[in-house]
C-alpha cells in the first residue's frame, strides 16, 4: 500500500564518525553499519522466533531462526485478536530485547546526536512482519504525533538479522524533519499519497541492511515500511526511542508498549534486583500528561 508513494529511490547516506551530529541534523536521519555486534542482536532474533514458534506464528519443521511464517497464523497488531496479544505480551518479557535497547553503542550514538545525557524509552517495540500483505505495510508518517513530549525523540529502527531487499525494511524522506508537523487526514497520523510528495527532499533513502546495522530517525522524519515480498519469511525488527533527559517526556512513553500488560507483569521472571527494572526512575525527569503537539 504505501509503497505507491515511494517514486526514487537511493542508498542511506553513511557519515563519517567525526560528522555523524551534522548529519543528523542535516537528513533527520543517521545510518550506522554494522553498530551493533551481530551475535548479539541474532541473539535477541532467536528468542524473538522461539516466542512466535511457541504461539505458532512459525511453520512446524522448520528451523526457529529462519521465521517461516504460518500462513493462517493470527499475524498483525492493527487486528489484535486474543492469540497475538498473548503472543506480543511474552515478547515483551524478553529481558534481551529491553537490554539491548540500553546496547553501550546505541547510547553513545544518540549522546553524540543529541548532545546530552540520553533518556532510552522504555516503550519498546516488537515488530513481526508478514509476507504477502501489502494492505498492513507502514503507510508514510510522522512519530511526534504518537509519541507526543518533546519532538526531538529518536527512534532506532534496528532488523533483527539481515534484511535484504525481498524482506523490505525502513525508508525516510531525509530534510522532511525541517518543517516541522505535517499537516494529514483528521483521524489518522499517515499522509495520502499525494501529500507526501510535497514534503521533505522529494526522494526516499533505503538500502537493504545487515544485522548489526541500525537506522535513527528523529520524531518529525517522514518514514514507511516497504512490502514483505519474501516467499514465506517474517520480518523481524525493533523500534527503540531516545531523547535528552532535559527534555520533556509524555507519560504514555515510560509504560510498555499497548498498555496490554503492566511493568509488574513483564518484569515478573526477572531478578529483583535487576538495573533494568524501572531504570528511568533514577532520572529527574519532566514528565507531560498532556496531548499537546508541536505545532506544524
Amino acid at each position: 500500500m504505501s509503497m505507491s508513494a515511494m517514486t526514487a529511490v537511493t542508498p542511506f547516506r553513511t557519515a563519517a564518525r567525526d560528522a555523524r551530529a551534522d548529519s543528523a541534523r542535516e537528513d533527520g536521519y543517521l545510518y550506522l553499519p554494522g553498530l551493533l555486534p551481530a551475535a548479539e542482536v541474532l541473539a535477541v532474533r532467536e528468542q524473538v522466533a522461539a516466542v512466535a514458534a511457541r504461539h505458532g506464528l512459525l511453520r512446524a519443521g522448520t528451523p526457529t531462526r529462519d521465521a517461516v511464517v504460518e500462513q493462517s497464523a493470527f499475524l498483525h497488531e492493527s487486528d489484535p485478536t486474543p492469540e497475538y496479544r498473548d503472543c506480543y505480551n511474552d515478547l515483551l518479557r524478553l529481558r534481551a530485547m529491553h537490554a539491548l535497547a540500553v546496547h553501550p553503542a546505541l547510547i553513545g550514538a544518540l549522546e553524540t546526536v543529541l548532545g546530552e545525557p540520553v533518556l532510552a524509552h522504555p516503550r519498546n517495540i516488537v515488530r513481526m512482519v508478514v509476507p504477502g500483505r501489502p494492505s498492513i505495510t507502514t503507510a508514510p508518517h510522522q512519530d511526534h504525533r504518537p509519541i507526543k513530549g518533546t519532538p526531538e525523540v529518536w527512534t532506532a529502527w534496528i532488523p533483527l538479522g539481515d534484511c535484504p531487499e525481498r524482506l523490505g525494511g525502513l525508508a525516510v524522506l531525509p530534510g522532511s524533519h525541517r518543517n516541522g508537523l505535517y499537516a494529514v487526514p483528521d483521524g489518522t497520523i499517515y499522509f495520502d499519497t499525494a501529500d507526501v510528495r510535497a514534503v521533505g527532499d522529494g526522494e526516499w533513502r533505503w538500502n537493504p541492511m545487515r544485522c548489526g546495522d541500525v537506522l535513527l530517525f528523529h520524531s518529525l522524519t517522514v518514514h514507511q515500511a516497504r512490502d514483505n515480498r519474501s516467499r514465506d519469511r517474517i520480518r523481524l525488527s525493533c523500534d527503540f526511542r531516545y531523547q535528552g533527559r532535559s527534555q520533556p517526556v509524555h507519560e504514555h512513553s515510560l509504560l510498555p508498549h499497548m498498555r496490554w500488560i503492566g511493568w509488574d507483569e513483564i518484569y515478573a521472571g526477572w531478578a529483583e534486583d535487576d538495573p533494568l527494572r524501572y531504570y528511568w526512575r533514577a532520572y529527574r525527569l519532566d514528565v507531560r500528561a498532556d496531548d499537546r503537539l508541536l505545532s506544524g
